[in-house]
């Protein structure tokens, strides 16, 4: 991994960055932990931090996470506010916290953040790339409630304001 990163930063500091860009991004695709966007290197999108959870039309499921992330909100799905028109504030990882498997219709469903007192933020991606994001619920941790959410898979972050802030949370998932 040194050697990739140095390998790279030779390179860019080259006259050779853009005939080798291609060929670095092979060697950091491949090995599933870099890749370069808009000249920085970034951690690669993949799994989820904590889990995959299957999601059905009767179950009401929590899982335990917390935060720590750097990289703003906004940057991970280039979107400065979410459909239901709430900004995409705050820190998180650049991979998603948590995946939700969807395996039907979900007439009604509520994704709550229960810190303990952090001040949390949310966003989801669901399977059309639809983003949705909350700053504050009933109190300072986020909350996001969606009707007729299809079968797929919807990508969690649970973010803070602050960068690299480290809150333990449960992410409750109800309908």
């Amino acid at each position: 991994m040194r050697k990739i990163l140095q390998r790279a930063n030779v390179i860019h500091s080259s006259n050779t960055w853009k005939k080798l860009t291609c060929r670095v991004v092979s060697i950091m695709t491949a090995s599933g932990i870099l890749v370069i966007s808009q000249g920085l290197l970034v951690p690669a999108r993949a799994n989820s931090n904590f889990g995959t959870v299957q999601i059905t039309a009767s179950t009401n499921e929590s899982v335990n996470g917390y935060t720590a992330g750097a990289v703003p909100m906004f940057s991970i799905l280039n979107s400065q506010e979410g459909e239901n028109n709430q900004p995409c504030v705050g820190y998180a990882e650049q991979n998603p916290d948590h995946i939700l498997q969807v395996t039907t219709l979900l007439s009604e469903v509520i994704i709550k953040v229960s810190s303990n007192g952090g001040d949390t933020t949310l966003m989801i991606e669901a399977p059309d790339n639809t983003i949705y994001c909350s700053d504050d619920g009933n109190d300072s941790d986020a909350v996001i409630t969606g009707q007729n959410w299809s079968s797929g898979e919807y990508k969690v972050w649970v973010g803070t304001f602050d960068s690299g802030q480290r809150y333990d949370y449960t992410l409750e998932i109800n309908q």
